[in-house]
């Protein structure tokens, strides 16, 4: 269908097309009529999606956007049909008018923030009949809100309509319209639907007066009579959360009623406070005492006061004083942890507060979730430059505590996470004689011995380097084995890990490095230097972007990972040239070995029979992708031949001996190629045969330079050279360019 309206024909025309295909995908169809199999609403659906998602057809003119709104009726429709497989193709329909709209290069974090208040998202001029539809969408399910079926029913129906002024902001025509079309949502019986209802009522009062109308929906809410005045009144406490939450984010001035310089002049331009209207008229409300047996309302309560309390600790402002009455009914988990949320804030206000959390957290009583929703929430009370030092060592002795005494796993990832976050702070100011050295050294004896999930064991990477950097630090702390942390490291940041377990390593480098500094020159660092480089190889660019920060530490200057990376191994070169573990590591990356995965010239697979495999041709089905696509193997092979040459070798040593045999190997066996087979349209237009291929003449050439090449090594170079040249194999320039520079 595409092909046929990309042809750009009068007849069928574009419209035409475009009727004849929503006409057929509205027809109704029934379950017992068809078994969804063989169903023409099921092509047009398919159809129309292509229609809207074909970039010819919109190079050409986008004519398809006239039909969006009535697409999105159709769409919605189609979620309310008996047949799945209707269903099915309405909700991708759906997904492609919805990427019309916003695009699909939006991240994860934008798209579950929705709108921010300040310009709409979606140009509605550019849809005048979008307002009217969205509208309509939410008044379809009105009618069907008191039945629990009928209502999962409705929420399909309107998802689009709520997801779409979610994200992008109410319409201003239809605005109120819509805003009390939204409230009705509120008081469904399904929870999905009042959080949906509730979050996009939340970006429909990103406004002056959302206080006030906040209040007026939950006096209706309160006033409300029959089954769904509960989740009427959730629904709403649901509202407020999310709308404290979002102006934390974007609109803080509206809650704290900051003034600007002008307004310190002229008072009436001051922005008026919202908070504590909203904390007089939250606690005047009444309602956790008017619904003592309902947990989720009670949850949902917690969770308000829990949200003033986060903006102002964060603002520095002292905590309102609500009086929550305790239900009586804590049988819902998220009331526990609501509940253990609130007694943290309540702890962290009082006189000694780390020994009041102590006792609460350290309570056998407190269940696993309770607790790790607990120790989630301290790292937002204590944060910054404000928290004194003894209070942040106090927390180091309370975390250490935390995993020693309890066997909750869960536990011990959090705290042992939180546990690293405060040295690291602590670090930062220099204050490294003041940690606990004794309970550390316990601490890490303790979690070696013990069973490590991927969570814990991810805790623990991260921990390492600011635990290992204060042990090394302090005065009269037992000695600890930088060599083998840095394999541990090397091996954590392998391409073969995943990315939260390389995340934990070069955030581990980073906070050793950072109290290390360029002090690291001696021959125990190498592997923790070497583990660094390689995380500027690698393939998330977050990875490489923190490694970026820990060469900063080293080299003192701020540099993107490209450059970091050149400029620590330049670094490296300058402090360990005379280092033998260093010389043999840069022979092991010249033949193409990186990382820890060998561990010594023993190990090298010869050059030829790297090149044999290389030619083999894989029959596969499915081709196996690389797992790092950063690396690029011509650019490893320049970086670490610069590094040989600017080393001082001796000609007797071993492991250049065992070099210039690889090489030889390898350049027999190129010479080979060279004479038996089409170089461009053969083995040389074989990438991993041309990667090796450049180790081996960068490699030689660099050996040549160096006086280091024995005189069959020299020999092997001339006849490959010879093979090339009496051939006229045409191999590219990028490839024999290190011969023809020393030639010159």
């Amino acid at each position: 269908m595409t092909g046929i309206l990309s042809a750009n024909a009068s007849d069928p025309s574009f419209e035409q097309v475009m009727e004849k295909l929503m006409s057929i995908a509205s027809e109704e169809a029934r379950v017992l009529e068809t078994d969804g199999s063989n169903l023409p609403q099921v092509h047009a659906y398919n159809c129309l999606k292509d229609i809207f998602k074909n970039s010819m057809l919109t190079a050409m003119g986008n004519k398809s956007e006239k039909y969006l709104p009535r697409c999105l009726e159709l769409a919605a429709s189609g979620l309310r049909s008996e047949v799945w497989a209707i269903r099915n193709c309405g909700l991708i329909f759906l997904r492609s008018l919805i990427d019309c709209l916003f695009g699909s290069q939006e991240s994860r974090a934008m798209t579950e923030a929705g709108w921010d208040g300040k310009a709409n998202r979606i140009a509605y001029y550019r849809y005048p009949n979008l307002p009217p539809v969205l509208r309509n969408l939410l008044k379809s399910g009105h009618q069907m809100l008191s039945q629990t079926g009928a209502a999962v029913s409705a929420a399909e129906s309107v998802f689009p309509a709520l997801d779409i002024i979610r994200r992008a902001g109410p319409p201003e025509l239809l605005r109120d319209e819509i805003q009390v079309d939204v409230a009705m949502y509120l008081s469904s019986p399904v929870w999905h639907v009042r959080e949906l209802a509730a979050r996009t009522l939340c970006s429909c009062l990103l406004h002056e007066r959302w206080i006030q109308t906040l209040k007026d929906v939950l006096q209706d809410a309160l006033l409300s009579q029959g089954s769904n005045r509960q989740n009427h009144v959730h629904g709403v406490l649901l509202t407020l959360r999310f709308v404290i939450e979002r102006l934390h984010e974007v609109a803080a001035d509206r809650l704290m009623g900051m003034c600007n310089t002008e307004a310190l002049l002229n008072l009436a331009n001051s922005t008026p406070a919202d908070l504590p209207e909203l904390t007089l008229f939250f606690t005047q409300s009444s309602i956790d005492t008017d619904f003592p047996y309902c947990p989720d309302i009670a949850a949902a309560y917690f969770e308000v006061v829990n949200q003033i309390w986060a903006f102002e600790n964060a603002n520095s402002k002292p905590l309102s004083p609500f009086k929550v009455t305790i239900p009586a009914n804590m049988g819902s988990a998220l009331l526990r942890n609501q509940r253990a949320i609130h007694d943290v804030y309540i702890a962290s206000s009082e006189n000694n507060s780390v020994e009041r959390l102590r006792t609460l957290l350290l309570d056998q009583r407190v269940g696993i979730d309770s607790l790790v929703t607990a120790l989630e929430t301290l790292p937002k009370l204590w944060e910054g430059s404000s928290t004194s030092e003894q209070t942040l060592i106090r927390l180091c002795g309370f975390y250490i505590d935390i995993c020693l005494k309890t066997g909750l796993v869960e536990a011990q990832v959090v705290a042992v996470r939180n546990l690293g976050e405060i040295i690291d702070q602590l670090l930062c100011r220099g204050n490294v004689d003041t940690l606990p050295t004794r309970p550390l050294v316990e601490l890490w004896i303790a979690l070696a011995s013990r069973p490590m999930s991927p969570a814990l064991s991810n805790a623990v990477i991260r921990a390492s380097g600011c635990i290992v950097a204060v042990l090394r630090k302090s005065p009269g702390a037992p000695s600890v084995g930088v060599q083998n942390w840095g394999r541990m490291m090397a091996d954590a940041g392998l391409e073969d890990k995943t990315l939260d377990t390389r995340l934990a390593a070069i955030g581990s480098l980073r906070s050793f490095f950072a109290v290390a500094g360029p002090s690291c020159t001696s021959d125990e660092y190498l592997p923790a230097l070497l583990a660094l480089y390689d995380a500027l190889n690698d393939d998330d660019d977050e990875v490489r972007d923190v490694g970026s920060t820990a060469v900063n530490g080293i080299i003192g200057e701020a540099l993107v990972p490209l450059e970091a990376a050149n400029c620590l191994l330049r670094w490296l070169a300058q402090h360990f040239g005379n280092s033998s573990g260093f010389k043999a590591e840069v022979a092991g990356r010249m033949v193409g070995h990186y990382g820890i995965k060998t561990l010594g010239a023993s190990s090298w697979e010869p050059a030829e029979d790297g090149l044999a495999k290389a030619m083999e041709v894989d029959d596969s089905l499915f081709a196996v992708e690389e797992q790092n696509l950063f690396i690029d193997e011509v650019r490893e092979a320049k970086r670490w031949v610069g590094v040989f040459e600017s080393l001082g070798w001796d000609g007797g040593d071993e492991t250049l001996a065992r070099l210039d045999s690889w090489i030889k190997g390898g350049i027999v066996q190129l010479g080979k190629l060279a004479e038996r087979e089409d170089g461009p349209l053969g083995w040389a237009s074989n990438p991993q045969v041309f990667a090796i291929c450049t180790l081996l003449v960068r490699g030689s050439a660099a050996m040549a330079k160096q006086q280091g090449a024995t005189p069959g090594l020299r020999e092997a170079i001339a006849r490959t050279k010879e093979a090339l040249r009496s051939r006229n194999a045409g191999v590219s320039r990028l490839l024999t360019a290190a011969w023809e520079e020393e030639e010159q």
